[in-house]
């Protein structure tokens, strides 16, 4: 067993006795500090222990309880992973929370409704956020793709969703006869820009639209209606 500071220990075996001479068998403990310098191995006044007492006599403590992990505080369109078994959901479980209520627990806790795609119940399921670990992602590169979408779309579009939406259907025709000479079943030269340039062109003019209709690309909104878009693509992937 490895222990760490924060870690809840009971002594369970050896002959530990405080400066009074209580014999403190069974006392639960707090481990405080790691100083192999440290002569006091036990402070029963703030009933404490250090790790260097634990790793000289490791068989004499059992370890009772981890430290609390601090808390991470979700936003909708997160993904998420199940830390234990849960309503019928497995550890290592994935999900995307689609939303989030008020919590009534402590002040770090979060109630989330976290949708597990087609491997669920077909229905999210509420939980508080100390279940679930953040899953590690790279969005780094993607929101600096969204964020100069939304900045050049705030600059020079119009805002004008008709307009966009023409611009729209002329760049998704531009992109599927790409495609099609690409496949084969179109007898022609591609473009300079090719399936990768028009389907570029695709996503900034929907970037735009988006930020028309939302105001900007990290909404709220926006995310919470994504999630849940992308919470029913799951659940009726096949």
């Amino acid at each position: 067993m490895t222990f760490q500071i924060g870690d809840t220990v009971k002594l369970t075996g050896g002959k530990w006795f405080n400066e009074a001479g209580a014999d403190l068998g069974g006392g639960e403990f707090v481990i405080v500090a790691d100083n192999p310098t440290s002569e006091y191995f036990i402070d029963d006044t703030a009933m404490t222990v250090e790790i260097l007492a634990i790793s000289r006599y490791p068989t004499d403590f059992q370890l009772i309880a981890k430290p609390k992990p601090t808390p991470v505080f979700y936003r909708v369109g997160d993904r998420v992973e199940l830390l234990e078994r849960y309503d019928h959901q497995s550890k290592g479980d994935q999900g995307v929370v689609t939303s989030i209520e008020k919590s009534y627990g402590p002040a770090d806790t979060q109630m989330l409704y976290v949708d597990f795609g087609s491997g669920g119940r077909g229905r999210p399921i509420g939980m508080y956020n100390y279940r679930v670990k953040p899953v590690a992602s790279g969005p780094t590169a993607l929101l600096g793709i969204l964020q100069m979408i939304e900045t050049t779309s705030k600059r020079v579009g119009t805002g004008d969703t008709q307009a966009i939406l023409f611009s729209l259907m002329e760049e998704v025709g531009e992109l599927a006869t790409e495609i099609n000479i690409e496949n084969g079943t179109k007898d022609r030269e591609p473009s300079e820009d090719g399936v990768e340039g028009e389907a570029i062109d695709v996503l900034v003019v929907i970037g735009d639209l988006l930020t028309s209709l939302f105001g900007s690309l990290e909404s709220a909104e926006l995310r919470t209606k994504v999630a849940a878009k992308l919470a029913k693509w799951e659940r009726n992937a096949q």
